[in-house]
């Protein structure tokens, strides 16, 4: 009787590595961490991704680079809008550092303290309290007689004599006596005939922390 031949030996063993410790399944979830707009998933997708790059390997290197270059995205995004909303707050704490209201120019009433106008056409002035610093106030409006806008000549050579008109028994005084200047704001052809306001605005050379109404009797 024959003996039985011992059984073959069993086949070689591999050791498994798990599939998520895989480079190519790492770079995966860097790139759908990178994504996703959160702060500490960005920072959780640039590791993973930095580790798949360092250890060499072909597998997973493109979305490891991906992931990196959306981070990298998503940084600059990040950083723009934050330098945006800087200036925006510089902008309008310089538009009210003197304690200033901007106001459209349609709602300026008279006797309103202003800071100084702009010395361009504008569409909203600041509006400071008058026992701030400031040179100029509102003192008076109007409105041109309706019909076909008269041209931009004839609008300011009317909007001149009604605030001239306006002066002296705001002020007090005649404009030829008086140390005040004034200026205006008059409705352009664009907006004719809805807006047909001027509005009247003195003018004082030095800073006041006063009204500039009736200074004649002061």
């Amino acid at each position: 009787m024959s003996a039985v031949p011992p059984p073959p030996p069993p086949p070689p063993t591999h050791p498994h590595r798990d599939a998520s410790e895989q480079p190519s399944s790492r770079a995966t979830w860097a790139l759908v961490l990178a994504i996703i707009p959160l702060g500490i998933t960005w920072v959780v997708a640039a590791i993973l991704a930095v580790q798949v790059l360092l250890e060499g390997r072909r597998d997973g290197r493109v979305k490891a680079f991906v992931a990196l270059g959306v981070v990298g995205l998503w940084s600059v995004v990040v950083a723009v809008a934050g330098l945006v909303a800087i200036v925006a707050v510089a902008e309008d704490e310089q538009s009210t550092s003197a304690g200033g209201t901007l106001v459209d120019i349609a709602e300026i009433a008279p006797d309103d303290c202003l800071a100084e106008t702009p010395p361009d056409s504008a569409d909203a002035l600041e509006v400071v309290p008058c026992d701030e610093p400031h040179r100029e106030q509102a003192y008076g409006t109007f409105d041109l007689p309706a019909g076909t806008y008269p041209g931009e000549d004839q609008v300011i050579d009317a909007a001149e004599s009604g605030c001239l008109e306006l002066f002296e028994p705001w002020v007090g005084e005649s404009y030829d006596d008086s140390v005040l200047d004034f200026s205006f704001f008059y409705p352009v052809e664009q907006n004719w005939p809805e807006d047909r306001e001027v509005l009247c605005i003195a003018i004082s050379f030095d800073e006041v922390t006063e009204s500039l109404k009736g200074s004649r009797s002061r």
